[in-house]
């Protein structure tokens, strides 16, 4: 992944923790720990709570699986 898209994909995870308190990055470059720990992270979030995950097409894609979430952009 090139290093504009990352730049851009931290961007509008910047801007959207504005409004949520709970954004989860995924991206190209992360290592397999990384990876695991924002899943995880986005598992421990109350069902009530809002979540908003901003990832690039590797990370969601087929087999990404998140009954909380109900939109995918």
């Amino acid at each position: 992944m090139n290093t504009e898209r990352k730049d851009n994909l931290e961007l509008l995870a910047d801007r959207l923790s504005e409004v949520s308190k709970n954004v989860t990055v995924l991206r190209g470059g992360m290592t397999a720990g990384q990876a695991c720990s924002a899943t995880d992270s986005q598992r421990e979030i109350s069902p009530d709570e809002e979540r908003v995950v901003v990832a690039t097409g590797l990370y969601l894609g087929e087999g990404f699986d998140d009954a909380q979430l109900d939109a995918l952009f």
